[in-house]
């Protein structure tokens, strides 16, 4: 049976309670065209929303909760969220901060179960780019670094209970593409790689937006972002795919 529980993060400059209808790792939303400053150096800060779906199993050896939470529950769902992202850069280089904590709690009955799902995540991407191509209209970077994942879960299901409070860190690899259309639209697609069994058997990234430059410091973005994680530790299970539509908005300084 299809596991999903869906929901919708917003990103706010500081930690920020929230009442929202409507939370997992790097990539902040596609970045601007750069200008360096006079020493080569750039930075820029993004803040988005991004609606979730969780797919996928959350349990403890054979007791794996069925989680389906919908869409009209998305209100209940989101208490706490922060998500965003720092880069700074200097000719070909990068280093990339992007945060995402949220805090859910939602429930959910159906004909054959009864579930209440609470879950705090904290997924932080930390990693180093090099630009090893660039033309007129675009540019392909490599990067490289680590993922790491706090979470704290509590699930009730069929007279079962599973709570959890675990930290990882997985390595990543991956690559980021962007394309100038012209002044206004670009294109930006991301994609990495990681875990590799030293913590996760398995995590990956993708990444594909479309942007527009509203001003040479501010720019707005709308695309789609999935992140898998495939964890086992000690019977505990976290095989969950988070995937949803983007919007964001990023400052250069």
């Amino acid at each position: 049976m299809k596991k999903t529980i869906t929901y919708c993060s917003c990103l706010v400059l500081a930690t920020t309670s929230l009442s929202l209808a409507g939370s997992s790792q790097p990539l902040t939303p596609p970045p601007l065209s750069i200008e360096n400053t006079n020493d080569g150096w750039y930075y820029r800060a993004a803040i988005y929303l991004w609606a979730q779906s969780l797919d996928g199993d959350i349990g403890v050896r054979n007791n794996i909760a069925d989680i389906n939470v919908p869409f009209s529950d998305l209100v209940d769902n989101l208490e706490v969220g922060f998500m965003g992202s720092l880069e700074i850069g200097k000719d070909r280089w990068s280093l990339l901060l992007d945060l995402n904590y949220a805090d859910i709690s939602g429930d959910h009955r159906t004909p054959r179960s009864s579930i209440s799902l609470e879950q705090k995540q904290l997924i932080t991407n930390l990693v180093l780019g090099y630009e090893v191509y660039q033309s007129n209209s675009s540019t392909l970077s490599l990067y490289g670094g680590m993922r790491s994942n706090w979470l704290d879960v509590s699930v009730d299901f069929n007279d079962h209970h599973i709570d959890q409070d675990k930290s990882w860190v997985d390595p990543i690899i991956g690559l980021r593409y962007n394309h100038l259309f012209n002044e206004d639209f670009y294109l930006r697609a991301a994609g990495d790689i990681g875990g590799f069994g030293i913590s996760s058997d398995l995590t990956w990234q993708a990444m594909l937006g479309l942007g527009w430059q509203i001003n040479p410091c501010t720019g707005a973005v709308i695309g789609y972002r999935a992140i898998y994680t495939d964890y086992h530790d000690d019977g505990f299970t976290y095989d969950v795919t988070a995937h949803g539509p983007v919007i964001g908005i990023e400052y250069k300084f």
